[in-house]
This record gives structure tokens, sequence and C-alpha cells, in this order.
């Protein structure tokens, strides 16, 4: 990206596209069923390594540079 687009979206991004992460979906579908009126979220987090967060690509964009969701 250029430094212009990294200055409003300053992220390393990394795309991924595999059936390997079923388990994962539904993890995140566990935290869509609570319909607790909340943003869903999933923190994961391996032995030895950090936590990750996974979250709705479009929530995410829609918090980092204000595109709605369905836009």
């Amino acid at each position: 990206m250029s430094s212009a687009a990294y200055k409003k979206f300053p992220y390393s991004v990394e795309c991924k596209n595999q059936e390997q992460f079923k388990t994962l979906y539904k993890f995140y579908q566990q935290a869509v069923d609570q319909d607790d009126g909340y943003t869903p979220l999933l923190v994961v987090k391996m032995n030895h390594k950090k936590p990750l967060v996974v979250m709705d690509a479009e929530e995410f964009l829609d918090l980092t540079v204000g595109v709605p969701k369905g836009a």
C-alpha cells in the first residue's frame, strides 16, 4: 500500500482462504449466537503464542475507516 493508505489504514494485512478454518468459524459462530446486542468478537490463544482477535471484516472496516457494514 502507499504511505497515504497506511496513514488511513495502519495495518499489515495477510489474507487466507482455507477450509482448515472450520473450527475457527464454529467458535466465532458461538459469539454470534449469543445475540446480546453487541458486536461478536472471538479471542483465541495457543500455548506460547499471543492471543488473537477474530471479528467480522465489515465490522472491522466500519470501526477503522468508517466503511458502513454492507457498503
